[in-house]
């Protein structure tokens, strides 16, 4: 029986380990970019849910008040002892998908909710109004 000799067919080369290197790696930011597009998606899509939440509340909030609350906190705040909410289910106003404050807007009889979007900053393109 022929002894194999060191170095000669044992293991992997350079070459071949840094290209499976390369593979992985190539792999691995195809998972991320997916992943934080994913991510990205559903934060945007939270975000709208929990303006049309705030805008059933607001909804709600008028028919038994009789008028549009002057802030969101009224909502959740209690009034006197005839106030027939809380109008939302948590004792405090939901956040958008970035865990921003919603701001609210009364424009002529038209209630607008709006996120400031990821960069967190009302006015810019990525702000969510409805």
């Amino acid at each position: 029986m022929k002894k194999r000799e060191f170095g000669a067919c044992a293991g992997f080369t350079l070459i071949e380990m840094l290209l499976v290197v390369a593979i992985l790696a190539v792999l691995a930011t195809i998972v991320a970019v997916r992943t934080i597009g994913v991510t990205g998606g559903a934060k945007k899509q939270a975000t709208i849910t929990g303006i049309e939440v705030i805008k059933t509340a607001i909804a709600r909030f008028e028919m038994d008040i009789g008028r549009l609350p002057k802030n969101l906190e009224e909502l959740v705040i209690e009034g006197d002892e005839n106030w027939p909410g809380p109008f939302l289910d948590s004792t405090e106003v939901p956040r958008d998908g970035w865990n921003n404050e919603f701001t609210y807007e009364i424009k002529g009889k038209r209630v607008v909710i709006t996120s400031p979007g990821p960069d967190g900053q009302i006015g810019t393109g990525d702000d969510i109004a409805k």
